[in-house]
């Protein structure tokens, strides 16, 4: 699992239940509870191979009243679990799922403002309009 030639699709698409499986197979992946699914996807996604072997000493957790947390470390960053809101429940709550540990947001590099200016005009006075358009005026955005 933890080889350079397995990417972390593949290990994915392995450990997910799938008709393509036999059904023995798929009955054993449905045993396997997520947690460990989860620490499954999150090794893998942070392997280096200079590791070799030696992953297990690459996380941690810290201690919290003299026993081990429940917070799982790489080196000194934490792994921390990720969520998304949804929409609503029928009851008005939000729908929040949890996403896979190996999941991180991308990172934004801003390069300029995030302001932006729309002007509606006159759809006649516009050149290359689609003949299909039947609309009055136009939304243009800068």
């Amino acid at each position: 699992m933890l080889s350079a030639e397995r990417s972390l699709g593949s290990v994915i698409k392995v450990l997910t239940p799938s008709p393509s499986h036999t059904d023995e197979y798929n009955a054993w992946l449905e045993g396997i509870p997520d947690r460990i699914l989860a620490l499954v996807f999150i090794i893998k996604r942070m392997y280096r191979p200079e590791w070799g072997d030696d992953w297990r000493n690459q996380l941690s957790t810290d201690f919290v009243n003299g026993h081990p947390g429940h917070e799982l470390k790489l080196g000194e960053r934490k792994l921390v679990g990720s969520y998304l809101r949804i929409g609503f429940a029928e009851n008005g709550a939000w729908r929040v799922f949890k996403l896979r540990q190996d999941s991180f947001a991308a990172d934004k590099v801003q390069m300029e403002d995030d302001i932006s200016a729309s002007v509606v005009v006159p759809a006649c006075i516009l050149p290359n309009l689609s003949p299909k358009s039947n609309d009055p005026s136009v939304k243009a955005r800068a």
